[in-house]
């Protein structure tokens, strides 16, 4: 745990020394992409676990949810970043990969999150806002299976200085693919940090 913990504070650290620099320089400095494809295609074939593949739902509404699980960072790439003449903070292209949990119906599914996100910081109010592209990829034999959409978030009360925020809320809308093609997850939150985002999955 101490070593995830200083990897976290490292990530911060450059990411915030980032940010400084661009705003003195009053340009934007780009990040070398990482190849999240391919490392998550990579990952995918050492996946261990066996997931519980979702049955159709005949038209009904069935209880879902999701979860990042904590420390499970596997890849982040800030994408770049500049302070507007206002000073708000605007972001385009931060990624970030996670092992994730997906619950449909009761039965659960380990998975890979990826997050493609649009930012939007306000200092004077503190509210960050972002807008994610997401692809919840869950491990199987044969073609892909899982989920993509879009989450749109938002953290109140968000400190840079402690990579900290009081309360956010989450909303997303994912569509299935491979064996999960045809249904559609409705999912949200809203409370404090570490949430579990539910919903449910209609089969069309």
């Amino acid at each position: 745990m101490f070593h995830k913990l200083l990897k976290l504070e490292a990530n911060r650290t450059e990411f915030l020394r980032s940010i400084t620099e661009q705003r003195r320089a009053g340009e934007v400095k780009r990040v070398k992409k990482v190849a999240v494809a391919i490392l998550v295609f990579a990952l995918l074939m050492v996946f261990a676990a066996v997931p519980v593949m979702a049955e159709p739902t005949k038209g009904l509404k069935v209880t879902a949810s999701f979860a990042v699980k904590p420390w499970t960072l596997v890849v982040r790439d800030i994408g770049y970043s500049w302070f507007t003449k206002s000073g708000v903070l605007q972001g385009r292209g931060h990624t970030e990969t996670y092992s994730a949990l997906l619950v449909i119906d009761g039965n659960p599914s380990n998975a890979f999150y990826i997050a493609v996100e649009d930012t939007n910081w306000n200092p004077q109010t503190k509210t960050m806002v972002m807008r994610a592209n997401d692809v919840l990829y869950i491990p199987s034999e044969g073609s892909p299976n899982g989920f993509s959409g879009n989450t749109e978030m938002t953290f109140y009360n968000w400190d840079w200085g402690t990579f900290t925020w009081t309360s956010q809320k989450y909303h997303s809308v994912w569509q299935g693919f491979g064996s999960f093609a045809g249904q559609t997850l409705m999912l949200s939150y809203e409370g404090p940090t570490s949430p579990v985002s539910t919903g449910y999955c209609l089969k069309g």
